[in-house]
């Protein structure tokens, strides 16, 4: 049941007789108030970035906090983006038993994971395709582009999986591969998909009860006393494998597990999609110092530009100065003695100024 309301956006009727019409694009989030800090960013980066008429955004709440969708409507319409919020507490413990996290592997909210699977039961009966979004993403290409990749009769379109594609060959070998391989899911790069991004029929999931399919198949992977270290998406890759339609990987970057040679870009300008995928979350603290020297200055640039005060946003191009300066211009890696200067930077930075008589 929708606990926000959308609001209207209405042009003149003159303007609306000469503008071609668009389809109407729906985008869907799934998540708790732990990633509210960096609500304001992703919201600014979709509005920025994605053509008229304004995308819908569908929010789907999890967790203890009641007034957590009021506030993610507020924060949608401050950008321009009409809202629906849905709000769910957690997920039916008879529906999906044994919920955890697990110490290797993603952390936190189960419920943020495997409400996606719910998309099509939550979201009204008249829409079919819809992009699903994680929220640790910064948008960079007009998402009307990707809404389109779906082929007719296909349940979802993704991106390949970064860190299995790009990751460390002793990462590859100790983390991926023998967790692939014990799941039964091709150890092949390129081959698993990360559903952090995912464009959705959910006409056909309603159609093929795509979500039951994967309740049960997640059911009968813990039934074999296998771990889900990534959770939805171990599930996802086993219950759909041959499914799936492959996206260009460009529309799921994540920073933190690419090599330097990587489709080097000094600004990562070819990302349509950054995916932050980090523990902590670069919003958290100075965890953004974390990143590699191209996703700081986007990351920062996009913080300052959404930030919902102008003492905000100040703050964090002051941020993005200290850093160049630590770094020269980011030229320099983020050793630990740098890391401790740029530390002391930030800290006077936030020092009220002196009076003065």
């Amino acid at each position: 049941m929708a606990y926000g309301s959308t609001t209207a956006f209405r042009t003149s009727s003159l303007h609306q007789r000469f503008m071609p019409s668009v389809p109407d694009l729906h985008l869907c989030h799934c998540a708790d108030a732990s990633v509210e800090p960096h609500l304001p960013s992703l919201f600014w980066s979709i509005a920025r970035h994605t053509a008229p008429p304004a995308p819908t955004v569908h929010f789907v709440c999890f967790g203890s906090d009641s007034g957590f969708p009021a506030r993610v409507a507020s924060e949608a319409a401050r950008h321009g983006l009409p809202c629906v919020t849905y709000w769910l507490g957690e997920l039916s413990a008879s529906r999906f038993p044994h919920l955890q996290t697990y110490n290797v592997g993603c952390q936190g909210n189960a419920a943020a994971f495997y409400g996606r699977w719910l998309l099509a039961e939550l979201l009204p009966s008249s829409l079919d395709r819809v992009i699903y979004l994680d929220t640790d993403l910064i948008i960079q290409d007009d998402l009307r582009l990707l809404i389109d990749q779906l082929p007719e009769g296909v349940a979802v379109a993704a991106a390949p999986d970064m860190p299995f594609a790009a990751c460390q060959p002793s990462t590859y070998f100790l983390f991926y591969r023998p967790h692939l391989r014990a799941l039964g899911v091709s150890t092949r790069r390129g081959e698993v998909f990360n559903t952090g991004v995912l464009v959705l029929s959910l006409e056909v999931w309603r159609r093929e009860a795509i979500a039951d399919q994967l309740i049960r198949g997640r059911d009968k992977i813990l039934a074999k006393g296998l771990s889900l270290r990534l959770q939805d998406q171990d599930v996802m890759n086993v219950v759909l494998a041959g499914s799936i339609h492959f996206l260009s990987p460009l529309w799921n970057v994540t920073p933190l597990y690419l090599p330097a040679n990587f489709l080097s870009d000094p600004g990562l300008g070819f990302a349509k999609i950054l995916h932050f995928v980090t523990s902590p979350k670069p919003w958290i603290g100075d965890a953004w110092t974390n990143l590699p020297a191209q996703a700081v200055e986007i990351f920062l640039r996009t913080k300052a530009a959404g930030a919902p005060s102008s003492e905000e946003s100040q703050s964090w191009l002051q941020a993005l100065a200290s850093y160049h300066v630590v770094t020269e211009d980011g030229s320099l890696i983020l050793t630990p003695r740098r890391k401790r200067r740029l530390q002391k930077l930030l800290e006077v930075s936030k020092e009220p100024a002196c009076a003065t008589d």
